[in-house]
Parts: C-alpha cells; structure tokens; sequence
C-alpha cells in the first residue's frame, strides 16, 4: 500500500519535500516536544496526574507513533524539572502537579481563608429571617438551618454540601428572598446554561459563569463598576467549576466585597477542566451540610443513590436487580426495543420520561423507535419539515443546541413542534416549560436535536429565530 500511495503521490507531483512545503513542517518526534505543551495536555481535565497520565500525553501528542523507549524518556524527563511539583505518593503510584497549578489553587486557598474570616459582609437582620422562614414551614430542619446560616453570617465565603435530591435549590432561593428583603443585591451563576435555567425557572434570574465573567471583564475595558460592592455571588453547582475559573469568581467577589456561596457536590458531576479546587475549599472549612434525600420517595431509591454517591455501584446495581429493577436483554436490539417500548409507555400516561444513552448512535436508533411510535399512534402531523438535517413534524419533540440570547433561547432547552408550514417553511415551537412560549424559525435554522434521548451536540452555524408576526411574544423562560 506504501508503494502504491507514493506512485499516485507521484504522478500528481507529491514528493516528500513539497508536502513538507505545504504542511510547513514534520510532526514532531518524541524529543521535540515542548514541556509547556505537555504540562497544559497533562491538566487539561485533573488538577493532579501521575507518570501514567503524562505516557499518555506524550502518545497523544505523536500521531505518527514512536517507540515505546522514546515515550517513557520524555515523561521521565517531563517529570524531572522544576515545573511538575510531587503532590502525594501511594503504594500504587506518585501523583505530580505542574507549578502553575499549584501557584492557582495556592493563591485561591489563601483567599477563601481570609474571605472565610472576613466579618464585614451584610447580614440580614433576624426579623426578615423568620420571616422567610415563616413563609416556608415546609423547609426540612437542615434546609432552615442552611437559611440562617447564610443570611446571619458576615463571612466573605460560605458552601453548601448535598448530595441530589435534598432540596439545595429551593433553601437557596429562601435565602435570596431573604437578602432582597434586606436590600441586598443578590447575582447567580452556574457553569452551564442549563443549570442557569434550572434557576430561572424557580423565579431566580441567574446566568452562565462565562457570560458573568466576560461581562465583569468588559466593564472592566469600559471603566464600568463589576459586582456591586457588598452584593452576594451564588454559585450553584460549584463541584463542575474548574479550579482556574472558580479562582476568579473568588477574585472578583473578593475584590469587591460580596459574599461568595458555593453550592455544589463533590461526589457528583466533577469538572470538565482542571478541578477539585471546590472540594478543598469545602474541607478547610464549615460547610453547610444538606444529608436528607427528598426527592426519592421509595427507600431502595434514597440507599441507591447513597452508595452509588459513595462510590459502590455495584452493590446498588445488586439491590436495583434483586428488586426486580433491573431488565436484561438479549442482544443489543432487543435492549433497543425494550427501552423505547418502557419509554413510551410511560411518555403516553403524561410521565416527562427520557431514554439516556452514552453514544450519538445509539441516541438516533432510540430515537427513530420512539419517534415510530408516536407516529404509529397518530401522535405526530402528516406534514413534515427538514430542520438542521431531521424531519420534524407537529407533535415532535427537541432540544435546542445553541444559545440566542436576544431570542432568549438558551442551550439544552426544550421544546414540543406546534404547527409546520411546509410553503413558508418555518415551525412554530413551544417551549416544555411551566411559562410555555411559542417561537418561529425557518427550517434553515441548525440548533435542534431530537429530544427523546441525550447526547453530546457541536454548535452549528445558525440564523436568528423570527419572532412569529401577529402573536404575541413570550419569552420561553
């Protein structure tokens, strides 16, 4: 084959040094590599790495391969210099850091202990206490406790610890009606859109971490004031934010002296980046701890989720098995079939059921299955229009995949099909939210995906959705 491809190379006038002209240079070899290259690769998603970890960089950054002799040299040497900082050893391996790690979580430890002792954040005097408290008497004894401690407390720092289900949110938003009612100008992020519209759902204005932080920066550009001096940053899923960008959050509450609230599990969802920094904050300090599961009402639920939280998956998959949880197919297929006829059984009864799949592929089979069984029912329109690559028809389900602010349509939103023009070719959506809200876009608009299932969406090129013409316009959130 080697042959063959350098004699077509040749007949078209492709040596090998004019493909070098044209790609500018060889790749490099296993000694060219830069340590700054290897040290961003190594932390690109951990914080702390081990010799095994930094083989495998170096194999990722030789797509033409090298010998094995060579990979293991360069790790040994990219561990060797003053940059990568040992962290920790066990009888399995050591655990390195790079220094510039170490210099961001360094920096941001010391921090969160002086914003942790600090004393002069407002507090919120005791009368508008109870009074929130007042108003919800379905708050558990650890959500009222969370409450008073976070509206009380003078400290520049606070985080809160619980696990799913125990109820952090709607303590949260109690708290920020408390600080309200006190004149207390209260901000929320999370790292994710999605997470944000978790909160704007419940009634709390909140945004994305990145949207914050580039604002703040912008208005530092304009000369234009940040976070308003003495304000509170609420933090919601704080265990996803990365230790570089949390160090910031912590930077800019600081700088202005606004209470900074951490909420979050460690043992859930970590980060995407370089992270942990959450967990250590919460360690050197008194967090506010949430431990009463709500959400579960049967109790093989509550202790399932506890062990897989604890890291015993196994045992629980047992449990879940034992108590007849558990449906095992045959082949592939049949586990398919299986899983869009459970779906649809449940999806029919009005239950807000989802199929979750780990592969793109396997999200399209489930949701061809589902989408034959909703048409086998009568439940999608006979008109049908193509929208970023799918048909879609009235009474089909979606997700949107990129952000329009201006239209205020966000990420991971989801909606149901209203109506298709086939001649204007556009569709009228409705958003699947308590506020509903309808939305018309051509079909030339790409943010959608099938909503039966989960997967992972690259943002396509898009056009602004049209706000449809005489009717009224309601956000969808």
């Amino acid at each position: 084959m080697r042959e063959r491809w350098r004699a077509r190379a040749a007949e078209l006038g492709l040596d090998r040094e004019a493909i070098l002209r044209a790609v500018g240079r060889e790749r490099p070899g296993p000694t060219e590599l830069r340590i700054e290259e290897l040290a961003r690769a190594v932390t690109a998603t951990r914080s702390h790495f081990d010799r095994r970890d930094v083989v495998q960089a170096v194999a990722d950054a030789l797509p033409n391969g090298a010998p094995v002799a060579d990979i293991e040299r360069v790790a040994d040497a990219f561990l060797a210099p003053e940059e990568v900082i040992p962290v920790s050893r066990t009888p399995r391996a050591e655990r390195f850091t790079t220094k510039t790690v170490w210099e961001i979580e360094r920096r941001a430890l010391a921090r969160a202990d002086r914003m942790r002792i600090a004393t002069d954040r407002p507090a919120v005097p005791e009368v508008v206490i109870a009074r929130v408290l007042s108003a919800r008497p379905s708050l558990k004894a650890d959500q009222r406790q969370m409450v008073e401690r976070l509206l009380a407390d003078r400290s520049g720092l606070a985080a809160v610890i619980g696990e799913a289900g125990t109820g952090k949110t709607y303590a949260l938003l109690a708290a920020a009606e408390g600080w309200s009612a006190a004149g207390v100008e209260v901000r929320a992020v999370a790292p994710t859109w999605r997470a944000a519209n978790v909160l704007r759902s419940e009634g709390l204005e909140a945004t994305s971490i990145a949207r914050l932080l580039a604002q703040l920066d912008r208005a530092d550009e304009l000369g234009r004031p940040g976070l308003a001096q003495g304000s509170v940053l609420l933090v919601d899923e704080a265990g996803m934010v990365d230790s570089a960008t949390l160090a910031r959050l912590l930077d800019r509450a600081d700088a202005a002296g606004a209470k900074l609230v951490l909420i979050g599990d460690p043992a859930q969802l970590g980060e995407i980046e370089a992270g942990g920094l959450f967990a250590a904050m919460a360690r050197r300090g008194d967090p506010i701890v949430l431990d009463q599961v709500i959400r579960h009402s049967h109790e093989l639920d509550r202790e399932a989720a506890k062990r897989i939280r604890e890291g015993e998956g196994a045992e629980a998959f047992s449990r879940y098995a034992a108590e007849g949880r558990v449906t095992i197919a045959a082949d592939p297929q049949e586990r398919r079939e299986l899983m869009a006829a459970d779906w649809w059984q449940s999806f029919r009864e009005g239950e807000d059921a989802l199929m979750v799949a780990k592969r793109n592929a396997e999200v399209e089979n489930l949701n061809r299955l589902a989408r034959e069984l909703m048409c086998a029912e009568g439940r999608l329109g006979a008109k049908e229009i193509e929208v970023g690559g799918e048909r879609f028809a009235a009474g089909d389900h979606a997700i949107t995949r990129v952000n329009d602010h201006r239209a205020e349509i966000y990420n991971r939103e989801r909606w149901r099909v209203a109506e298709v023009d086939a001649e204007a070719r556009t569709v009228a959506w409705t958003a699947s939210t308590p506020q509903g809200g309808c939305v018309s876009m051509p079909s030339s608009w790409s943010g959608l995906m099938g909503a039966t299932g989960r997967r992972r969406c690259s943002t396509p090129t898009r056009r602004r959705p049209t706000r449809p013409r005489g009717r009224r316009w309601t956000p969808p959130l």
